[in-house]
């Protein structure tokens, strides 16, 4: 299992817990997650993982199921479930990404006279204040919350659980 996590504070405390938890384990145990590390990488790498579920090999050449999931913060989560009373965002392996249908970005480069995009966050924090500073002193249009992992599924031609609008792109802050 591989955990690729939104924010570095969720991957930090979760590496602090297992480092814990295996205190009480052997050795071998202890000194694996004593050489634990917090890496960067892109979500498209990450997204591509969770999303294809690739099988991998044990030294006796046994394939096994390999579970590679996105983990959000605890806040975007909560954030998620009051938007969407579904339960979607309760299930394991889902992602919210946060938007406003009235907040528009230009089309990217090389894109002019293209449509406008709708930008997505990973926590309704970032958007709030993206849209305070574009924006400032109009009031604040309704929130609401898409699954990346449908998202992106979408782009891809996937079936998906939940809609996807289908202006909605990730900006990098």
């Amino acid at each position: 299992t591989t955990y690729f996590f939104t924010n570095y504070e969720g991957a930090t405390s979760v590496l602090a817990d297992a480092r814990r938890d295996a205190k009480d384990k052997d050795l071998d145990t202890v000194d694996f997650w004593d050489d634990a590390k917090i890496s960067a990488t892109s979500m498209e790498f990450a997204l591509k993982l969770s999303k294809g579920r690739p099988r991998a090999s044990a030294q006796n050449g046994v394939k096994y199921e390999t579970v590679y999931d996105i983990i959000p913060s605890f806040q975007a989560l909560e954030d998620a479930g009051r938007i969407d009373k579904s339960g979607l965002y309760n299930e394991q392996g889902r992602c919210p990404l946060f938007y406003m249908s009235e907040f528009e970005i230009a089309p990217e480069k090389g894109n002019e006279g293209g449509s406008n995009r709708i930008p997505v966050f990973l926590s309704k924090a970032d958007l709030l204040k993206n849209w305070s500073e574009k924006n400032p002193g109009a009031a604040v249009p309704t929130v609401k919350v898409v699954d990346m992992v449908d998202t992106f599924s979408s782009m891809v031609g996937g079936n998906t659980a939940s809609p996807v609008d289908d202006k909605v792109v990730h900006v990098n802050n």
